[in-house]
C-alpha cells in the first residue's frame, strides 16, 4: 500500500508502532466512504439547485403563462373622460371605439331626515352624556315606515330606554332597520341635530316618521323620498337610474356632479404591447438563467472538483469551503437534461405554434419575434423587431409587432392566446405526478431522493463494517504482541540456562 511507507517503527514486543499501522490500514478504507459521502453531498447540492430552479419555473408557468391564455389582456382600450368633475369611468368598462356624449341632468340622492334643535325637557343644550330621561323621552316610541321590496308598507317601531343616551338611542335604530330599510343614523352634538339618511340613492327608497320621539325631536312627518340620477347620453332620451353608478352602451360611470363631459375611447395599443413584452422580458429572463446553468463553462483547473470531506474543510478557511462549494453549485446543470428538455419545449412551443386562417400573423415570427442564435448561447432567447430593450441585433428594423396591434388586435389576440394555451398545456404535462417525480415538480425529485436514501445505507454499512474490521485487527495486533512476549520471554530463559551451564 502506498501509505505503508510511513509506518514508524519501535514500541512493545514487536518493536512495531501498531495504532499507526492500524490508522493507515484504516485510512484506505476510510477513502472509499468519503467517495460515497461526496457523491450524496453533490446529490444535494443538486437538489438544493432543483428546488429553487422548479419555484421559478412554476412562478412563470402560474403568472406569465396563464396572463398569457387571457384574450381580454390583448384587446385594451384607453377611455378618458374630459370632466372628471363630472363623470369618471370606473373598471370593467367595455365601450365601442370613438367618442361619447354625457349630460349628467341630476344626481341619485339618498332619503334624508334632520331634526329640529334638541334640548332637554328645562331647555338646556345636549351633550354627549344627555339621556333620553333628560329628553323627556324615556319609553316613548319611534316609528319607521317603508315599502319592502314587495312594495308593502312595514313600520319598525324603536323604543328609547331611560338610560339611554342620545348616541346610544340613535345606534339602536340603525340596528333595528338594518336589512330592512336600512338607516345611517348620527347625532351632531355640536350643531344640537339627529340626521337619518337611507344607505342606498333612488327614488324607491323612501321613509315615514312617527311616534311622540318622532314628533317631541321636531322630525317632519311627511315622507322623505330619495331622487334618480337622470343623464342624457349622446343626446338620447333621458336615462334614470336609482344610483350614481351607471352602465350605458359598455360604460361603467361615476356620476359626481350636474353638467356635461366627453368620454373619448381609443385602442390602447400601448398597454397591449406592454402586455405582450413584460412576457417576453420574464421570458428570456428565465431560459437566460437556464442556459447559462447548462452550458457553463468549467475550467480545466477546476474539472476534478469534489465536496470536501470534513477533514478537508478543517484545512481550509472559511471563506474559501464557501468559495469552493459555490463553485460545485453552479456547474449542477452542466448538460442536465431534463433542465434542456424544458428549455427546448418552450422554445418549440413558442416558435412552431400556429393559428391556421388568422390573416398574416399565424406565427410568432409574423410579429417580428424571433429566437437568437444557438452559438451565441441564446438560442430559446426571444427578440422583438424594432424593440429598443428587446431588440438585440433587430432593434433597427421596423416594429412589426406595434404595427400588428394596431392594424389587427383581435389577430395577435389569437395567436398570443393560443401560443399560451400551448405552453401551458406542455408545461402541466411536464409537471404531473408520476413514478420519478411529485406534482409540481420538473425534475425526477423522488428518484433524487431514493438515490440519497440508499447512500445514506450504504455509507452507514459500510462504516458499521470499518468499525468491525478496526477492531478485528487490533484483536491481531494484540495476539501478535501476545505471541512475541512469550516467544521473547522463552528466549530470555533458554539464553540464562545456557550461561548457568558453562
Amino acid at each position: 500500500m502506498a501509505g505503508m511507507g510511513r509506518i514508524s517503527l519501535g514500541g512493545l514486543a514487536s518493536g512495531m508502532d501498531t495504532d499507526s499501522m492500524i490508522k493507515e490500514l484504516m485510512a484506505v478504507q476510510r477513502l472509499k466512504v468519503d467517495r460515497l459521502k461526496k457523491k450524496n453531498v453533490s446529490n444535494t447540492y443538486r437538489q438544493e439547485e432543483w428546488k429553487k430552479m422548479n419555484a421559478k419555473i412554476y412562478s412563470f408557468f402560474n403568472k406569465e403563462v396563464s396572463a398569457l391564455r387571457l384574450k381580454t389582456n390583448f384587446i385594451k382600450t384607453k377611455i378618458s373622460s374630459s370632466n372628471t368633475g363630472v363623470a369618471d369611468i370606473r373598471e370593467g368598462s367595455t365601450p365601442l371605439k370613438g367618442v361619447h356624449e354625457l349630460e349628467v341632468i341630476a344626481l341619485a340622492k339618498t332619503a334624508a331626515a334632520t331634526s329640529g334643535r334638541l334640548q332637554t325637557t328645562g331647555g338646556e343644550a345636549v351633550t354627549s352624556a344627555t339621556t333620553m330621561q333628560d329628553m323627556g323621552l324615556a319609553n316613548k316610541q319611534f316609528n319607521i315606515t317603508y315599502k319592502d321590496a314587495g312594495g308593502t308598507e312595514q313600520t319598525i317601531s324603536v323604543t328609547a330606554a331611560a338610560d339611554e343616551t342620545l348616541s346610544s338611542f340613535v345606534e339602536k335604530v340603525k340596528k333595528e332597520t338594518k336589512g330592512k330599510i336600512d338607516l345611517e343614523a348620527n347625532v351632531d352634538i355640536k350643531n344640537a341635530r339627529i340626521f337619518l339618511a337611507t344607505k342606498n340613492t333612488g327614488e324607491k327608497s323612501s321613509f315615514r316618521l312617527s311616534g311622540d320621539i318622532a314628533v317631541a325631536l321636531g322630525f317632519g312627518l311627511t315622507e322623505n323620498k330619495g331622487a334618480d340620477a337622470e343623464y342624457r347620453y349622446n343626446g338620447l332620451e333621458v336615462f334614470k337610474s336609482d344610483s350614481n353608478q351607471v352602465e350605458v352602451n359598455g360604460l361603467h360611470l361615476n356620476l359626481k356632479a350636474i353638467g356635461q363631459t366627453t368620454i373619448s375611447v381609443q385602442k390602447d395599443t400601448d398597454a397591449a404591447y406592454k402586455q405582450v413584452t413584460d412576457f417576453i422580458k420574464q421570458y428570456n429572463v428565465l431560459v437566460k438563467e437556464m442556459q447559462d446553468k447548462i452550458s457553463v463553462v468549467i475550467p480545466k483547473s477546476e474539472r476534478d472538483m469534489q465536496p470536501l470531506s470534513d477533514e478537508e474543510k478543517k484545512a481550509m478557511s472559511e471563506a474559501d469551503v464557501k468559495k469552493w462549494e459555490e463553485r460545485l453549485h453552479e456547474r449542477v446543470f452542466k448538460n442536465d437534461p431534463n433542465l434542456k428538455k424544458i428549455v427546448s419545449m418552450m422554445r418549440t412551443t413558442l416558435t412552431s405554434t400556429e393559428v391556421e386562417d388568422n390573416g398574416k400573423y399565424s406565427h410568432l415570427s409574423s410579429l417580428g419575434i424571433m429566437t437568437g442564435d444557438f452559438r451565441l448561447r441564446a438560442g430559446a432567447i426571444l427578440f422583438v423587431d424594432g424593440d429598443s430593450e428587446l431588440g438585440g441585433p433587430r432593434s433597427d428594423r421596423p416594429n412589426k409587432l406595434k404595427q400588428a396591434l394596431d392594424t389587427d388586435p383581435e389577430a395577435v389576440m389569437e395567436l398570443l392566446t393560443k401560443i399560451g394555451e400551448k405552453l401551458h398545456e406542455n408545461l402541466s404535462a411536464e409537471m404531473k405526478s408520476t413514478s420519478l417525480r411529485s406534482y409540481m415538480s420538473f425534475y425526477d425529485d423522488k428518484v433524487a431522493k431514493e438515490e440519497y436514501r440508499a447512500m445514506e445505507e450504504r455509507i452507514r454499512v459500510m462504516e458499521v463494517r470499518m468499525e468491525e474490521m478496526e477492531s478485528r485487527y487490533r484483536k491481531q495486533f494484540l495476539a501478535m504482541e501476545k505471541a512475541l512476549s512469550k516467544a521473547n520471554s522463552t528466549s530470555s530463559w533458554l539464553t540464562q540456562q545456557l550461561g548457568a551451564m558453562r
